[in-house]
């Protein structure tokens, strides 16, 4: 059962930014989260922030033409009674094509009313790494809000 509900949580959490949905963000993660990039720890504590950073994230969305974001389980461990760690590969895809190399990160999560919710990824993909495959893929030109 908390296999399925660890994919779940990955598809939800990846059709939100595809349909623009904050709300469902929301329901899906717990503050503060803490994204941990290759340039450093993001910690996201207010809803302002999260509404920013996902905002941002909208935006290069549409620079980089993304349509899909697929995540794949790996594994899953428990850590407590309430705290999980899911690993998964992440593919970001443009008419069905792959637009950069599958990354693997993992989450930390919270096990709570019968679904988990995430409070940290480790290997998050951070906004200069999204900068860098949208200025690939689309050129230097994109507009970013």
């Amino acid at each position: 059962m908390k296999h399925a509900k660890f994919r779940l949580l990955l598809d939800e959490i990846s059709d939100c930014y595809v349909e623009q949905d904050f709300g469902k963000f929301c329901r899906n993660v717990q503050l503060p989260l803490d994204l941990i990039t290759r340039t450093g720890l993001v910690s996201l504590r207010s809803e302002d922030e999260l509404e920013q950073n996902f905002s941002t994230y909208i935006d290069l969305m549409a620079a980089s033409q993304l349509s899909q974001i697929v995540r794949t389980e790996v594994g899953l461990e428990q850590c407590d009674e309430e705290n999980w760690i899911g690993t998964y590969d992440t593919d970001l895809l443009r008419k069905g094509t792959r637009i950069s190399p599958r990354y693997r990160s993992s989450m930390l999560m919270r096990w709570e009313s019968g679904k988990f919710r995430a409070s940290s990824i480790l290997n998050a993909r951070g906004h200069s790494d999204w900068m860098r495959m949208a200025d690939r893929y689309c050129g230097a030109d994109r507009e970013v809000a």
